[in-house]
């Protein structure tokens, strides 16, 4: 499930390289390697090091079958998302459902887990310039995981990454890494229990920044930027009356 494209130094054959513990190898036997990748990749932006799949990426579902190894990528995104692994270090998520409503919980044929009646309540985001933060309020119980759903078109899911979390009272969070930077994205989140899923929360837009030292945060709406900035403000203001 190997990668080598546009490299400027001795070029390997992939054929030809066998990996272990102890490092990497070439050898003789072109018919014991498979699953590997030297043409174009398609990355999203390899120039700005982001090396997620475009749609049109021959990586995708092309890799061989490493599950007893591992179920995620190198973003935390569930592996495979399609019929077969995807080769590289990312797996290529695409939504077949567009933005235009919630969706409906399922707990689908064969499940008997309960699927959370309410949804995940997106409302603060903060971003440097490859990573999102996403702060969110929990549905009502049941759920054991989440599943976030992004992509830089609107209403187009095209990544996703999926987290298993215990059951809190309190706000949650997650960061999504290897964004692109100086990039609107949008955002949005559901809740799992086993093989039941919940439905769609709202969604929300960021924008990554253009240098690592700077931050942006990003607000569900206004009004609750206001009213914390207002809570701050008075308490740390006291009033002092005359003759007290």
């Amino acid at each position: 499930n190997a990668l080598q494209w546009n490299n400027s130094s001795t070029q390997y054959d992939l054929n030809h390289i066998s990996c272990g513990s102890s490092g990497c190898w070439q050898y003789d036997y072109s018919s014991i390697a498979q699953n590997n990748l030297a043409t174009d990749p398609q990355f999203v932006d390899s120039i700005g090091h982001n090396y997620l799949l475009q749609s049109t990426s021959p990586a995708i579902n092309a890799g061989a079958d490493l599950s007893s190894l591992f179920t995620g990528d190198y973003s935390g995104t569930f592996r495979p998302q399609g019929s077969a692994f995807d080769i590289g270090a990312y797996e290529m998520y695409i939504s077949q459902t567009s933005d235009s409503g919630s969706g409906s919980g399922s707990s689908g044929s064969g499940c008997s887990d309960l699927a959370s009646s309410g949804v995940p309540d997106l409302f603060q985001i903060n971003t440097n310039n490859t990573t999102a933060t996403l702060y969110f309020a929990p549905p009502v119980k049941p759920y054991s995981n989440f599943y976030i759903a992004y992509s830089t078109k609107p209403g187009i899911w095209q990544y996703g990454v999926q987290f298993d979390q215990k059951s809190s009272g309190g706000v949650l969070k997650y960061t999504i890494n290897a964004l692109k930077p100086n990039t609107k994205y949008y955002f949005r989140i559901r809740s799992g229990n086993g093989c039941a899923t919940g439905n769609w929360g709202n969604t929300m837009t960021a924008i990554t920044t253009n240098s690592k030292t700077k931050r942006r945060v990003f607000y569900k709406n206004i009004i609750t930027k206001v009213v914390q900035k207002t809570k701050d403000i008075f308490n740390n203001f006291v009033i002092h009356y005359p003759g007290k």
